[in-house]
């Protein structure tokens, strides 16, 4: 046996020892990508950008406010990043909280930053058009400078998800779990775990049996990121889990008493103008 710089395992056996090493290092960090990618995820949060991850390889760059041509650029920058450690190919620029015009940023979009985008990989954007004209106008003239990429607006988030995953069922391709950021830290809660949503004071609450968790994000931001196969909105202040529903007593004016298993004589209120989609959504869980 060769004994060499005092160890007594052969050659052979130490490489082998090594590559064992290496191998299983590596399926360590494929575990782990699979783990936190594999779900819907906030990647960045800033005051004009927050960017998720969402399965099917799909990035949403969620745009808010006046955006100026300097955060254009730093957000499109950290878009990028995003895009190629995630591997996405598949974009929603999502521009409905946008207030103003980014126009003076289109020259930059289209010489400098989409070539280096579709150089990193061919992408599909969907563009999610803005209540404000100034904003709305911004996206139509980048689509009209645009010949480098699959691309088309939209008014609707759901439709531009389908449109991108070429799935009908885009709403409900969420993963179980939710990963938020919350008023003290980013939280990961279990989607089996939610009993329901509140809005309360300009933010929102997550409530489950043991513990309640409060967002700055609005229901229907979180209600985007939810299965719709899973939760309802019963109400303007309200979105529920289906599966935590206990009984629903007819209350009066077409409007209705929500139980939850495990909460008791409380109960929620069902609006009239969402009574309707929640019978109809109960009677596919039968």
């Amino acid at each position: 046996m060769k004994i060499n710089y005092g160890s007594v395992w052969p050659p052979t056996i130490r490489i082998l020892s090594s590559t064992l090493f290496l191998n299983c290092i590596y399926l360590v960090i494929l575990c782990l990508q699979d783990f936190f990618m594999d779900r819907s995820s906030t990647l960045y949060s800033s005051s004009y950008l927050d960017i998720h991850f969402l399965k099917e390889n799909l990035i949403h760059l969620d745009w808010k406010g006046y955006i100026s041509v300097e955060q254009v650029k730093e957000g499109c920058e950290l878009g990028l990043k995003e895009i190629y450690q995630t591997g996405s190919s598949l974009i929603i620029n999502d521009n409905r909280k946008v207030k103003g015009s980014w126009t003076q940023a289109i020259r930059w979009l289209e010489e400098d930053f989409m070539p280096r985008l579709v150089e990193l990989r061919p992408v599909k954007i969907a563009f999610l058009y803005s209540p404000f004209e100034s904003a709305r106008y911004s996206v139509n003239r980048l689509l009209e400078v645009n010949d480098q990429y699959s691309a088309q607006s939209f008014e609707d988030f759901e439709e531009a998800g389908k449109w991108l995953t070429g799935n009908e069922n885009f709403s409900d391709i969420h993963s179980g779990t939710l990963f938020i950021k919350t008023l003290a830290d980013y939280s990961r809660i279990e989607l089996e775990e939610i009993c329901y949503i509140s809005s309360d004071k300009g933010k929102a609450v997550i409530h489950s049996l043991d513990k309640d968790y409060s967002t700055r994000m609005t229901l229907v931001g979180i209600k985007e990121l939810l299965p719709s196969a899973m939760f309802c909105r019963i109400h303007k202040c309200h979105i529920v889990n289906v599966s935590k529903i206990l009984k629903i007593k007819y209350h009066a004016g077409g409007a209705y008493h929500l139980y939850l298993k495990g909460f008791g004589k409380v109960y929620l209120p069902v609006g009239r103008t969402y009574a309707g989609e929640l019978k109809m959504l109960l009677q596919t869980q039968d």
